[in-house]
């Protein structure tokens, strides 16, 4: 399964179009229909990334150096993580300028096709755009970046669920992948980009507005097609744990490191360009909204 995997993955090459995966295991031939069938009438080219389970995870983690305590997250929580963190390794490791990854249950906007078969529109972003709401209320930025008549992008503020649709630049993958393979166990993967990660590195990450896709599950909360079990399990470890949740401490440092990473981090902060960034990001209005879907 994992040679499969693999040459599949590796048979992607960089391109003039922006390239889609879709994370699905691989015997999800229902879920793997839908999508053909969802993305096939806007016309879409896409590859289905064969999602790893939780062993699989584990060994791939162990391959390319992302420490995992399993107390933190379930089985397919695992799974999920790494397999979104293999497609991050291929954006990098194939120089891929921008990739748009989405899982199998999602549905797409009625003209999704227009920012998913070119990446012009992306020009002067910072390289992570979460293009899937869940119908929640969160925090984004009043500054609009307009992509045309029907959508626009806001700079997001608050942490957003879900990974179900979203585009990571090339240079945002290799941010990702270095962020992942310094923590010595993780969140799982949706609580970390798009709150550890956006908070720790002050990447930016916008929100499509109305966004482009949506999950199953939130489209038809009462009457969904979709199980989920990365969901169940969640829920489940939740309860388990009285529902807390935190992102564990860094590797353990000498006295002697952790003052030379306290004064490079007094350095960071005191640099004219940092306090320059703090200081916009500080005055940057901002208004709580429950982005749509079209």
């Amino acid at each position: 399964f994992l040679k499969t995997t693999v040459k599949i993955i590796n048979s992607i090459v960089t391109d003039n179009y922006m390239q889609i995966f879709v994370v699905s295991m691989h015997d999800s031939s229902i879920r793997r229909q839908h999508i053909t069938d969802e993305f096939g009438k806007q016309g879409l080219s896409w590859i289905f990334f064969d999602a790893l389970n939780h062993q699989q995870g584990l060994a791939k983690a162990a391959q390319i150096g992302v420490e995992i305590r399993e107390d933190l997250l379930s089985g397919s929580e695992i799974g999920c993580f790494m397999s979104h963190v293999a497609i991050w390794q291929q954006v990098v490791e194939s120089k891929t300028a921008y990739a748009a990854v989405f899982e199998d249950d999602v549905y797409l906007g009625g003209d999704a096709d227009k920012y998913l078969n070119h990446e012009q529109w992306l020009a002067g972003i910072g390289g992570l755009v979460k293009l899937e709401t869940m119908l929640v209320p969160c925090l984004l930025a009043k500054k609009v970046k307009k992509i045309d008549a029907n959508r626009q992008l806001q700079r997001l503020y608050s942490c957003h669920w879900g990974t179900a649709g979203y585009i990571v630049s090339y240079a945002v993958a290799q941010k990702l992948l270095t962020y992942v393979q310094r923590r010595t166990a993780l969140a799982p993967i949706d609580d970390l980009m798009f709150e550890y990660f956006r908070k720790e590195t002050a990447t930016p990450i916008y929100q499509m507005v109305p966004a482009i896709s949506i999950q199953d599950k939130v489209l038809h909360e009462h009457n969904q097609k979709f199980d989920s079990l990365v969901e169940d399990e969640r829920t489940e470890k939740r309860r388990n744990t009285d529902n807390q949740r935190r992102l564990p401490e860094k590797t353990k440092l000498g006295l002697h490191q952790k003052a030379a990473r306290e004064l490079k981090r007094l350095q960071r902060q005191c640099s004219p360009d940092n306090i320059k960034r703090i200081t916009a990001q500080k005055l940057a209005p901002r208004s709580e909204e429950t982005v749509a879907f079209k």
